[in-house]
């Protein structure tokens, strides 16, 4: 059965929308990787890590804080709270401050950036009281920035 002229053009017609229609989606997810920020770039590289492995990067609570375990080990963790926009970066174990480096130097990785950067969002560091009393409570901030 041989299509009629109008119907060839019918589909002509839908056939270049869809791939118009697929084109605006390339060239829009392009444009907005190849213009975002450093510090938006460095957010996503750390948040991918979310997206990409569900089971080791879980949502670990959907409250308020909307927050995601984005490393666990067993002497520290990074979260990111989503509510807040902040990076928390928990150490628990001793000695604080050969882990918190170790913990940074993680977080750099994870961001996929330099230290300028990093230094731009909110992080708070922070101990327990098990792992440190006398630093637990207080919030630091990474080490290299000023």
């Amino acid at each position: 059965m041989a299509l009629r002229v109008s119907q060839k053009y019918i589909l002509l017609t839908l056939i270049m929308m869809t791939i118009v229609l697929i084109a605006g989606i390339i060239l829009t997810v392009f444009k907005n990787w190849v213009f975002l920020s450093p510090i938006e770039k460095a957010k996503e590289n750390a948040l991918e890590q979310v997206l990409l492995d569900e089971r080791g990067n879980p949502m670990i609570s959907r409250d308020k804080f909307k927050q995601y375990l984005l490393v666990q080990d067993p002497r520290y963790q990074i979260i990111y709270q989503k509510s807040n926009d902040t990076f928390i970066i928990s150490i628990n174990d001793s000695p604080f401050e050969e882990i918190r480096k170790e913990a940074e130097e993680n977080f750099l990785s994870l961001i996929k950036t330099d230290k300028n950067i990093a230094c731009q969002f909110k992080v708070r560091i922070t101990t327990p009281a098990f792992a440190n009393p006398e630093l637990a409570g207080k919030n630091f901030p990474l080490s290299f920035c000023k």
